[in-house]
């Protein structure tokens, strides 16, 4: 590795400084120095360029232009250091048969930002994919830990075009936490995620498992004997669910956790509920979601900005329409939607097996419940529209907090006459989500 003093020796490269800003805009330029180096063209808006002469790695981006912040399209070059550089090379130069791919992605993530790798490593699946088959189980378990937006993007694309490569994904995912489950796990859990609703493929599971994780046996076991007591009215004792989930929950949950979710909730022993900022979940990959936990109730946050989005998640691919299919559950409280944002989401050709929707805490009116009821849910059995411009209820409560009687508004009678008679019409009684 060439040290600093060599890199101020080279004839290309030796005269520039560390680090340079220009703004192009305004007839600036780069010195002449600059167009000797060879762009790598692994991005349009940010790249690498390499010194003929020496090797030394330059980053260039463009950056973005604010109007009125004084930022007239200024571009910016900066000298990697030598340890940052050997790593950029590590991974551009890596073979196609080589047995260090992890160790190789793992020096990188430390050495350079994730943009960089991650610009790196897309080059690598476009142009060498013997080369980025190495580095899939350092992605990962990337992913897994940081749930990084860029590395999401990457294993995305690889999962929708090449099937193989979904396999290997579904199984290291499958996996977690390490060391890796025996071969059989992998496929029951997909089989689970696949079909939420079919409560033998989870026993199967169980039973599978009690060998090696004998809690999350019981887990499971226990949670579809309760789920099976509140579809019959009844409330049991959540007192060893508790001490399962309180010791164990974050390590069943895996990466959901760093990588998704504000807040996850175990029902029928696996998570089931995934509380997510919208920016968030649309950023991370909910393609990825669906194939490791049979999600069937989503809470969204700060959904405001990202309604077209989150109505349209279909650019994510098959997977994902699955999964919004499966939901049964669908919070969107607090969120400072509007009637509009109502009927864009309800509108969504992908939530006809939508049970619950809770919209409560907006300042939504009956124009948002009209766009509900002509949306057509056939399965929808609840709607919460406390704390909006248009309840549906007034609830008397004890000192408690339990809802002592409940009544109807005006406005139900209102919509029942537009409309009939539909179920979340005549239920007063918000369900158990682990009833639905």
């Amino acid at each position: 590795m060439m040290d600093q003093d060599a890199h101020r020796q080279c004839g290309v490269c030796g005269g520039l400084p560390d680090y340079l800003k220009v703004r192009t805009g305004s007839d600036e330029s780069f010195p002449l120095s600059v167009k000797q180096l060879i762009r790598l063209h692994l991005g349009q808006d940010a790249d690498l360029y390499q010194c003929p002469s020496c090797n030394s790695l330059f980053r260039w981006q463009d950056l973005p232009q604010f109007y009125g912040s004084g930022n007239n399209w200024e571009e910016e070059l900066t000298r990697l250091p030598d340890a940052s550089a050997a790593a950029a090379w590590g991974l551009l130069e890596l073979s196609d048969d080589s047995a260090a791919g992890t160790r190789v992605l793992q020096r990188a993530f430390e050495e350079l930002s994730p943009e960089v790798v991650c610009e790196i490593v897309g080059r690598l699946r476009a142009t060498r994919p013997a080369a980025f088959g190495q580095l899939v189980s350092g992605l990962v378990d990337q992913f897994i830990r940081t749930g990084d937006a860029g590395v999401v993007r990457i294993l995305e694309n690889y999962c929708r075009e090449d099937s193989q490569g979904a396999s290997a994904v579904c199984e290291l995912l499958g996996s977690d936490p390490r060391p890796k489950s025996k071969a059989a796990e992998v496929p029951l859990l997909a089989a689970v995620c696949g079909h939420p609703e079919n409560e033998a493929l989870r026993l199967a599971y169980a039973t599978e498992i009690k060998a090696s994780d004998p809690d999350r046996a019981l887990l499971i076991e226990l949670q579809l004997e309760h789920r099976a007591a509140r579809r019959r009215g009844i409330e049991p004792d959540q007192r060893r669910v508790r001490e399962l989930v309180a010791a164990h929950g974050a390590r069943w949950a895996g990466w959901l956790i760093p990588g998704v979710a504000q807040r996850y909730e175990f029902y029928g022993g696996f998570v089931e509920l995934l509380e997510v900022d919208a920016a968030k979940l649309l950023s991370s990959s909910p393609y990825l979601i669906a194939q490791h936990a049979p999600i069937r109730h989503l809470r969204v946050r700060q959904a405001k900005a990202h309604v077209d989005e989150l109505a349209g998640l279909d650019r994510f691919g098959g997977l994902v329409l699955k999964m919004l299919s499966r939901l049964v559950s669908l919070d969107v409280s607090n969120c400072e939607l509007e009637d509009a944002d109502i009927e864009t989401l309800v509108r969504s050709p992908h939530l006809g097996g939508l049970r619950m929707l809770d919209i409560s805490g907006n300042p939504t009116g009956i124009g948002a419940l009209r766009a509900i009821a002509r949306a057509g849910l056939p399965a929808l059995q609840y709607v919460d529209a406390e704390m909006t411009r248009a309840p549906l209820l007034i609830h008397i409560t004890d000192t408690d907090g339990s809802i002592r009687e409940s009544t109807w508004t005006s406005l139900r009678a209102t919509l029942v006459a537009e409309f009939g008679h539909r179920p979340w019409l005549d239920a007063q009684r918000k369900p158990h989500l682990d009833s639905l």
